[in-house]
């Protein structure tokens, strides 16, 4: 017994020093001076080995802090998410003639990571595009002669592509660039080979 009591009570020394026991030896003395409350101990355990015991509903904290933190975090989720739908459509503004699917493609890769969980789909391509460069590559010319050649002859339009946003080839910018899709390689084929276009 004596051996159970020194594992179940420490003793500090010093200014703020005592003799602290253990919880367990704390209700074993409580139901010892009051039979009253062992009988709620041993009630609950018997409660506790039948399932009938209900658990405690979490404790509110008195200062509030923790409930403060969760509000802010929300209200400054909310800020970015206010200030990122602002950003995306001033990029929309200024750059026109980005087309629907690219649009969504950036709300959605601007707004989900934020709420966390994909609140705008990606959309999804039905066709394929092809950058200038690829287009220049099996037309054997440079993508800029591509793109000058396009200009020339009006072919950056839906029925040939389509704008998508892309990043800069020489900085970190994101740019307006045209990608080709089946029709407008036919068309481009037709105006430098004089290939017949169907």
């Amino acid at each position: 017994e004596k051996e159970t009591m020194q594992i179940c009570t420490v003793s500090l020394d010093g200014r703020n020093g005592g003799t602290f026991a253990h919880e367990l030896l704390a209700v074993e003395y409580a139901g010892w001076i009051s039979p009253k409350f062992r009988l709620q101990v041993n009630q609950t355990f018997i409660d506790y080995r039948s399932g009938k015991l209900v658990a405690a509903y979490p404790v509110k904290s008195q200062s509030g802090l923790p409930e403060y933190r969760l509000a802010k975090a929300e209200q400054l989720k909310s800020v970015a998410l206010e200030k990122n739908i602002a950003s995306i459509e001033r990029l929309n503004m200024l750059l026109p003639n980005l087309d629907h699917l690219a649009k969504q493609t950036l709300a959605a890769s601007v707004i989900n990571p934020l709420i966390g969980q994909d609140v705008i789909p990606l959309p999804v391509l039905e066709e394929k595009y092809y950058t200038a460069g690829e287009v220049g590559k099996m037309l054997d010319l440079s993508a800029n002669k591509i793109g000058r050649i396009a200009n020339e002859h009006n072919l950056k339009t839906e029925q040939y592509g389509k704008f998508f946003l892309d990043k800069s080839a020489h900085s970190n910018k994101q740019v307006e660039a045209f990608r080709y899709n089946e029709n407008g390689i036919k068309a481009l084929r037709h105006l430098i080979h004089g290939v017949e276009v169907a």
